[in-house]
């Protein structure tokens, strides 16, 4: 029987685009671990293939309660606290760093492969970028959190009994990451909905020595995340912490080219320069936030000098490639997620249209004739008749509720018809015999005829309401 590969944080960011690059290799047989607090996550899911899926709590409990054993393939853990800002250590260290010893203890355990996600924040300030002990630095408990997992695990390596890989990934953008919206999210998810709001796009001045939106990072498309995963997940005689980045660092400034570009390119205009679209005010730069000081990295660059010895050779997307594909991709959601809510519009708009031609073409049921009556939807000859006799019987209705004593008309028709019938005060002019006429003076005769309404302006025949 097959076993199940179990995904940590598989409705987040790369562990949705894990669980996809999975289905796509036909593998459904997947457990699928998270928190779904934020329920908005679910949309990650939405075209994913999975066996189960299982809170990250009671994941945790039944791990070390002994209801997996035996029954994993793998586990890709991915779950964590990715937030740099959070200061609350002790979650951060509980759910990052004692969460991934559990897995660990389990993998080593029941012998089953286990890839996990370091990051790019063990190395902090430094400027030298090797998963090397020399080389780590962190500036904030979640970097701390990482590393200190990377370490207990070179501790403990001569204990593992299957393949241990630890992807130290550097700045992941691309798809399925809309959950983070916000400081979360990658620079490319930010920069294209600010261009699409504000018309331009907002950088941080210049830091450490880096000139305006000239600092520079390691950014790396997800795909190319996903790719890196399956590999070693085909090669489980490889193990170790490796980096996971392109190895060459790009800054800001080309991020936000990428993606101002791309809306042009989207609209039919010519491409610009940086310089252009720094003197157009397409690109624009804001005041380094405090909170940031000293906390911030303001160069990152991957040496996947050993990524590479372990046979791992693919390419990877530079940022005009990547965010080109990214933004694409964004197009499409954006433009079906604006046709869908167009849609919503139109239907909620049409049901208001409908409801008010209902409202105005209300019935008067202490006027209406039978016929009148039973032209409405719901209504019909027979109870249109029964309406007119109780209507006869028992004088005007007080309230539109009062037709439920009506016989025939319960609860689920009053509901129907509620909607197409008003009440006034008029009285209904019931059919009597013609009695002769008495013959009136000119006088009164033509005052009784000026006191009365004309009968084209009573409520029943101009549909308004008292």
């Amino acid at each position: 029987m097959s076993r199940y590969y179990v995904v940590t944080g598989a409705a987040g960011f790369i562990g949705s685009n894990l669980v996809a690059g999975l289905n796509a290799r036909g593998i459904t047989k997947i457990i699928a671990v998270d928190n779904m607090t934020k329920g908005d996550k679910f949309r990650n899911l939405v075209d994913c293939e999975i066996a189960d899926y299982m809170d990250k709590h009671d994941f945790r409990n039944a791990l070390l309660n002994g209801a997996f054993d035996g029954a994993v393939e793998a586990v890709l853990h991915q779950g964590a606290c990715s937030n740099t800002m959070e200061h609350n250590g002790q979650y951060m260290m509980d759910n990052n760093f004692r969460y991934t010893v559990d897995v660990l203890d389990f993998c080593i355990a029941q012998k089953v492969p286990m890839l996990y996600a370091s990051s790019a924040a063990t190395y902090g300030a430094s400027s030298t970028f090797r998963e090397e002990p020399a080389y780590e630095a962190p500036l904030n408990v979640y970097g701390y959190s990482k590393v200190l997992f990377d370490r207990v695990l070179r501790q403990r390596w001569n204990e593992l009994t299957a393949q241990v890989v630890g992807f130290r990934y550097f700045n992941v953008y691309g798809p399925r990451e809309a959950h983070k919206a916000g400081a979360g999210s990658s620079v490319a998810f930010n920069a294209f909905h600010q261009f699409r709001k504000e018309g331009c796009v907002k950088l941080f001045v210049g830091c450490d020595g880096y000139p305006d939106g000239g600092q520079l990072r390691d950014f790396i498309y997800v795909e190319d995340i996903v790719k890196a995963n399956l590999f070693f997940l085909d090669n489980p005689d490889k193990s170790g912490i490796f980096n996971l980045g392109t190895g060459q660092a790009q800054s800001f400034n080309d991020i936000a080219v990428a993606v101002v570009n791309a809306f042009r390119e989207h609209a039919g205009q010519s491409l610009l320069t940086q310089a252009q679209m720094q003197a157009e005010g397409l690109i624009e730069y804001v005041p380094f936030p405090d909170v940031l000081k000293g906390k911030y990295q303001s160069f990152t660059q991957a040496d996947i000098s050993k990524l590479r010895a372990a046979g791992y050779t693919a390419p990877f997307h530079d940022v005009a490639s990547g965010v080109g594909k990214y933004q694409t991709l964004q197009f499409i959601h954006f433009e079906e997620g604006s046709l869908f809510m167009l849609k919503k519009f139109l239907v909620a708009l049409f049901a208001c249209i409908a409801s008010i031609g209902m409202a105005i073409a209300a019935v008067n049921i202490n006027t209406a004739t039978p016929e009148e009556l039973a032209s409405l939807q719901g209504i019909g000859p027979a109870k249109a008749k029964a309406i007119a006799d109780y209507r006869k019987a028992n004088g005007n209705f007080k309230a539109i509720d009062d037709i439920k004593n009506v016989k025939g008309i319960g609860d689920k028709i009053f509901e129907k018809i509620k909607p197409q019938l008003s009440v006034t005060g008029a009285t209904v002019v019931e059919a009597a015999p013609a009695k002769p006429a008495k013959a009136e003076k000119p006088g009164k005769a033509a005052k009784s005829e000026a006191s009365a309404p004309a009968a084209d302006q009573s409520p029943a025949k101009t549909g308004k309401k008292k």
